[in-house]
């Protein structure tokens, strides 16, 4: 920085040969002084000059990083605003996936009731018909005063056994002898209930009634099968029979929840074949 000199001084040493040394040298020690004084005003002006300069690049720098930080919130507003329609996008997609799983639960929920309902109609009528088929039970008295079939028959019953019992039965079935066959195949029920062939003989009662055209009955005696049963090889059957019988009753919404439920439980049958078949006349 360039140094200030007090010119107005400099006229005092045209005139230092018209004063005594004394005074000289009084006047020396004065400006000696006021050069100090300017040598401290100099030194603290180069102080303040530097300390703006500092100033200066400081306030440059902090407008930089105003001017970056300016621009990376921008960029970041920018992204949070794609993030956003993301969002939103994605907000949009669960409500439309929300209302289309409502509206799926509320069709299965529809459909759930309407199966309720046929299965209870079916229970509703199997019950009917046991509480029927107990009355009628009361008032008859199928096998116990049996004591032998027709006098056509070799044979008496108390004194026959399993086998004999069974085939005499389904010999008189399969002529046609449907009230001496019910009584035997009645008889072999009571008699033999843990035989093998237990479920058989239910099985033909219950075709016997069939055949009569008694379908009530009928699917009564293969529901019996179904439950006193259920591992034996005439469920399928029964399954099958007993649907037929309430198709043959007008019940089709009955008939379809049996049909279904045979071709659910023995989809390899042949009996799960022809209820399949059945199915296509719904």
């Amino acid at each position: 920085m360039k140094r200030i000199f007090p010119f107005f001084i400099m006229p005092l040493f045209f005139f230092a040969g018209c004063v005594t040394d004394q005074q000289f040298a009084a006047l020396s020690q004065r400006v000696e002084i006021i050069e100090s004084k300017y040598e401290n005003i100099n030194q603290k002006m180069d102080s303040v000059l530097t300390s703006m300069e500092t100033f200066e690049r400081e306030i440059d720098d902090r407008e930089k990083n105003l001017r970056s930080g300016y621009a990376n919130l921008i960029a970041e507003k920018a992204s949070l605003k794609n993030k956003l329609w993301e969002l939103n996008g994605e907000i949009e997609k669960i409500f439309y996936e929300f209302d289309n799983f409502s509206s799926k639960l509320s069709t299965i929920e529809k459909k759930f009731v309407l199966l309720e309902e046929r299965t209870l109609s079916v229970e509703d009528y199997l019950d009917f018909g046991k509480k029927e088929q107990e009355e009628k039970n009361k008032k008859e008295k199928k096998s116990a005063d049996i004591k032998k079939i027709p006098d056509s028959s070799p044979f008496i019953l108390d004194k026959a056994g399993e086998e004999e019992v069974y085939e005499q039965a389904k010999k008189e079935f399969d002529l046609e002898n449907f009230d001496t066959a019910m009584k035997l195949f009645v008889f072999f029920v009571k008699k033999f209930p843990k035989s093998d062939m237990a479920d058989n003989s239910l099985f033909w009662i219950g075709e016997i009634y069939y055949k009569n055209k008694d379908y009530k009955r009928a699917i009564i005696e293969y529901q019996n099968v179904i439950e006193k049963y259920p591992l034996e090889n005439k469920v399928p059957a029964a399954y099958l029979k007993q649907g037929l019988a309430f198709y043959n009753i007008d019940r089709k919404d009955n008939a379809k929840i049996v049909f279904e439920n045979l071709i659910s439980k023995y989809p390899l049958s042949n009996e799960a074949l022809i209820a399949k078949k059945k199915l296509k006349n719904f």
